[in-house]
């Protein structure tokens, strides 16, 4: 092979790397790495089937000495080029023909975790509202679902104020309990919590008739796509049920009993704390409304 790097063998197997991955981008197929920003379209179909053949392994040098013309000069740069940016790898029966420091990686965390970051991949990060203009942005408040009304109070911040501790004490002596008191969770300690933490302050109306609903925590351009459900098995003035916070109103809204899914969540939440004998009373559920950051 012409222009071959000195450390790159075409006689012995070579395999694709277990980070790349194919997918489809603008209508076409490409392959990719999160180990770098290098990407190979693979609109020649030849150039596919060579690709494909290193699935499970093949030697670069049989496989060139199979094909002519054309083809044979392009599957030469395409292996120099994947070999370079480490997408075709020696095949030596395990990961450990990678780099060391990427057997601690499984190829989902090193994929957020360089596309996450700038300089590994030739994509804009930040807020890019990629569907801006080909799709309406999510309104700031999600539509409040269904069910019964649980109005909490507005707990006294002056009062509670004056009896907080400092942060530095909060961060000295936090530690981590295995064990639940035997009293359940009361719901105004629980109103306490939601308030303290979810709530929306209040909502703001920008030039473009656009509203933030502006939260008690920070959040990235306000674009707040968080929302808080609750499962709860035992609290002291709540019956069980699924419930949904309403951060605007400071509501809480029953939308269903406990299901068996729901009950499936708490016993895997128990599990997860390594408790064996104790039932988790009360499980806070976050999720993201992802179109309010595209």
């Amino acid at each position: 092979m012409s222009g071959i790097k000195s450390d790159f063998d075409p006689l012995a197997t070579h395999r694709l790397s277990r980070f790349a991955y194919l997918r489809i981008e603008k209508g076409r197929f490409i392959l990719q790495s999160p180990h770098n920003s290098f990407t190979l379209p693979l609109g020649n179909n030849k150039l596919f089937d060579i690709i494909s053949l290193f699935s499970d392994g093949a030697v670069p040098q049989q496989l060139l000495n199979s094909i002519e013309g054309d083809a044979k000069v392009l599957g030469e740069k395409v292996l120099l080029k994947l070999f370079e940016f480490q997408l075709l790898v020696p095949d030596v029966g395990s990961a450990s023909s990678e780099r060391a420091d990427q057997d601690y990686w499984e190829f989902h965390d090193l994929l957020f975790h360089t596309r996450s970051r700038v300089g590994r991949h030739p994509y804009p990060v930040g807020g890019t509202y990629h569907l801006k203009g080909r799709k309406p942005m999510p309104s700031a408040l999600k539509n409040v679902p269904e069910g019964e009304i649980i109005p909490l109070t507005t707990p006294d911040l002056t009062t509670i104020n004056k009896k907080d501790i400092s942060l530095t004490e909060a961060l000295e002596n936090r530690k981590s309990l295995r064990a639940y008191g035997k009293k359940p969770v009361q719901l105004e300690q629980l109103n306490e919590l939601l308030y303290r933490t979810c709530r929306v302050k209040f909502v703001s109306e920008e030039p473009d008739g656009a509203k933030t609903a502006w939260r008690v925590y920070p959040g990235g351009g306000a674009i707040y796509p968080l929302e808080v459900y609750l499962l709860v098995r035992e609290c002291t003035g709540l019956k069980p049920g699924a419930y949904y916070y309403d951060p605007l109103e400071h509501n809480l809204i029953l939308m269903n009993p406990l299901n068996e899914h729901a009950l499936q969540m708490l016993t895997d939440a128990r599990n997860a704390m390594g408790q064996q004998d104790q039932e988790v009373p009360i499980l806070l559920c976050m999720g993201a409304r992802l179109g309010r950051m595209s």
